[in-house]
């Protein structure tokens, strides 16, 4: 497995992600969607471990931080629902651009993330 950090431009501003790219890619991938604020701290940890163990598994894992949040761009009070939403599905976006051949995508998230996760697979058809 690889692990790589980078950030993703986002209409000019920066969005911080880890890619966890398995050693045998089977063309699923999952995109992890975080809670807010302290509760995102909390769960680091266990995002990390988790993707990991996807990516042990075959999977292409994404985690990254909303605008407003972590080591992204953006202070937390411009960020909104809206834009959360938004940096979710230009995260599966760029998931399926940075490991070609990923179609089968997975939204997993916690607390408001989760919530965040299930507004993007309603918007789409691909998840």
């Amino acid at each position: 497995m690889q692990e790589e950090a980078f950030f993703l431009d986002l209409d000019g501003e920066r969005l911080f992600s880890v890619l966890h790219q398995p050693a045998t890619p089977t063309g699923r991938g999952v995109v992890l969607c975080a809670p807010l604020g302290e509760e995102m701290l909390w769960s680091r940890r266990v995002f990390v471990t988790f993707a990991r163990e996807l990516a042990s598994r075959g999977y292409a894992v994404l985690r990254f931080d909303y605008r407003g949040e972590g080591d992204s761009d953006r202070w937390f009070h411009e960020s909104s629902l809206t834009t959360r939403v938004e940096d979710t599905a230009f995260a599966v976006d760029s998931l399926q651009r940075l490991v070609p051949g990923t179609d089968q995508i997975t939204l997993a998230g916690l607390r408001l993330g989760a919530s965040i996760a299930t507004a993007v697979a309603a918007e789409r058809s691909d998840i």
